[in-house]
């Protein structure tokens, strides 16, 4: 595996975090304020994204729009909760390519629980020196 998706992941991640600071500023006008406000053009959430960092929220949105935007502490909840959650997402996403892709994954074994759901306690009984001949193999009686 080469650096080059992982690195992708974490700027993807990061962006989304940091959207999420106007995303969580228009959902918050949404839920405590009297509706959706989301700067208009680049230039004007760039200005936000700067408003929003610095404490002050409604920056970089027209009046119309500034009006919509609640008090400062409704806007920064909501933020820290979609921070949240997405961290939760990536850390989740993190933990699931380790296990089925990533150096922890053990590609084309099935763990305990796969197999006694296929076999059954008493296939593995019966496959046992299949399974593990160190322990019940011609080997391990000689050894006994």
């Amino acid at each position: 595996m080469t650096w080059e998706l992982p690195a992708a992941a974490a700027a993807a991640t990061v962006a989304a975090m940091v959207l999420m600071l106007p995303a969580g500023q228009g959902t918050a006008g949404v839920l405590f304020g009297r509706g959706w406000a989301w700067p208009q053009g680049t230039h004007s959430l760039l200005v936000s994204l700067c408003g929003l960092i610095t404490g002050h929220p409604g920056r970089g949105l027209t009046e119309e729009q500034a009006r919509l935007v609640p008090a400062a502490g409704a806007v920064y909840l909501l933020i820290v909760v979609g921070d949240l959650l997405l961290v939760a997402a990536a850390v989740y996403g993190v933990v699931l390519w380790w296990r089925h892709l990533g150096p922890g994954a053990q590609l084309g074994m099935a763990d305990r629980v796969e197999v006694e759901t296929v076999l059954g306690l008493a296939g593995l009984r019966k496959a046992r020196k299949v399974i593990r001949p160190d322990l019940y193999g011609a080997a391990a009686k000689e050894r006994s």
